[in-house]
């Protein structure tokens, strides 16, 4: 039997989280490229996943 996964034992995260400052951890700047699934440091290139509020599916219209 495989063991389980608890996703909350996991311990801390570090997340790129829409709508806050963030600093990288790597350099301490916090200018930001921000792609679909990461954001990149603008200045070190380290790279963080972005946090559960940036993960928006897409709202469409119809024209009309």
């Amino acid at each position: 039997m495989a063991p389980t996964v608890d996703p909350n034992g996991r311990g801390y995260r570090i997340l790129y989280r829409q709508g806050e400052t963030n600093y990288c951890p790597g350099c301490g700047h916090a200018n930001w490229y921000i792609g679909r699934h990461a954001a990149e440091c603008a200045f070190c290139a380290t790279v963080l996943p972005l946090g559960a509020s940036t993960h928006k599916e897409p709202e469409y219209a119809l024209a009309g």
